[in-house]
Order: structure tokens, then C-alpha cells, then sequence
């Protein structure tokens, strides 16, 4: 059987995340690029989030509006 060592040390792991926006010049043409570009995937994402939050009144405006013609 081997022997366990308890003198080891645990290995330290160092994880620097840092976030630095250095032109903001830059982030702001960069954010105007994405939304240029993805304006319909965006919109279709607030549509759908909207749909399943308020699904139930939806729902009941839609039989409503059916059952009163």
C-alpha cells in the first residue's frame, strides 16, 4: 500500500478576470454594429419573452375576444 504524504501543500490557482474597457468609443460603435445587425433577432427575443410572461392574459383576451362575436 503506498503511504499518504500530508506534507503536501494544495496547488494555489490564481484566475484574474478582469474586464477592462479601455475605449468607450469603441463598445459604443460596437454595440451600434450588433444592433444593426441583429435588430430582428433581438426584437423576435423581447416578443417571445413577452408572450410567455403575460401568457395567461393573453390567453384569456383571445377566448374572450372568440366567445363574444
Amino acid at each position: 500500500m503506498s503511504d499518504f504524504d500530508s506534507t503536501t501543500e494544495p496547488k494555489s490557482i490564481e484566475l484574474n478576470l478582469s474586464i477592462k474597457i479601455t475605449d468607450m468609443k469603441q463598445l459604443i460603435i460596437d454595440l451600434k454594429a450588433l444592433l444593426k445587425n441583429n435588430w430582428k433577432i433581438i426584437l423576435l427575443i423581447a416578443v417571445v419573452i413577452y408572450f410567455v410572461s403575460n401568457y395567461t392574459e393573453i390567453k384569456s383576451g383571445l377566448f374572450d375576444g372568440w366567445n363574444n362575436n
